[in-house]
């Protein structure tokens, strides 16, 4: 395994154009390879993207350069890049990666996390830098100068600096296998623990876990994100898309199946 150097040893310019009028929430489909088009403000379901021609298992769905769309591929072992409207443009790894789930645009380029590679980052270009942090890793993002990861092998979060140091981790167990990981509320990092059925805040001022709330049904929690009415959006392995309050009582269930993924905000997006 690559440990040899900080994750982002040079930072790579990035030139972006300006954002879209779009702006949506997406969220991979990986059923019927789709991507979920969502009202930003409220949640409700706008459209769908069909992705079938060349997705399979896709998992996460994110702003890319110069007005792009990235799109990572659990079976394919590859992250897309897509046109503002989710056409394929092409590959955007120049290697693939097996077992790719999350995916998060930093200033170095993206960070992934996966099985056999860990967490680990390219370049903007797509060149795999070289060097990782060993774990089977659902996603990460990153915290000022942090990396901060899921890992279900330990059933934690892990945050490292840049120069691929620990610095700190939840209780080894205590989160089942942790899936989308996702800043809210400032310092707050929410985490969709799938075997836990459950939704848990870390304060990563700290690393202490604040709270938790539980999901209906025992479904299995995928991904998580934040309205901004301080709400959550919950994807599930039973009940689909659901809407909870900030306290996790449940308001609504806005799209049923079984194969809803991760939630993100994309400023990319036009319709």
């Amino acid at each position: 395994m690559r440990k040899t150097a900080a994750l982002c040893t040079i930072t790579l310019s990035c030139t972006v154009t300006a954002m879209a009028t779009g702006q949506a929430i997406l969220i991979p489909n990986s059923s019927p390879d789709q991507i979920v088009v969502l009202d930003p403000i409220t949640g409700d379901f706008v459209t769908t993207i069909d992705i079938s021609g060349f997705a399979s298992t896709p998992i996460n769905v994110i702003d890319g350069p110069n007005g792009t769309l990235l799109l990572s591929d659990q079976i394919r072992d590859m992250v897309f890049q897509l046109d503002a409207q989710g056409n394929l443009i092409g590959d955007y790894l120049t290697a693939p990666i097996d077992n790719l789930r999350g995916i998060h645009r930093f200033d170095c380029g993206v960070l992934g996390g996966a099985t056999t590679d860990g967490l680990f980052a390219w370049d903007q270009l797509g060149n795999l830098l070289p060097n990782s942090i060993p774990g089977d890793f659902f996603d990460g993002l990153t915290y000022g100068k942090l990396l901060i990861g899921a890992d279900i092998d330990d059933d934690n979060v892990q945050a490292y600096t840049r120069d691929l140091v620990l610095v700190g981790e939840s209780t080894p167990g205590g989160i089942d296998f942790p899936e989308q990981i996702n800043l809210v509320d400032g310092d707050l990092l929410a985490v969709a623990a799938f075997s836990d059925d459950a939704i848990f805040f870390i304060d990563l001022a700290d690393g202490s876990l604040v709270s938790s709330f539980p999901i209906r049904g025992g479904a299995g929690a995928r991904g998580v994100y934040q309205l901004p009415s301080g709400n959550f959006l919950v994807t599930d392995s039973t009940n689909g898309l659901d809407e909870y309050a900030s306290d996790g009582m449940w308001l609504r269930n806005i799209l049923t199946g079984t194969s809803y993924r991760y939630i993100e905000f994309c400023a990319n997006y036009q319709p």
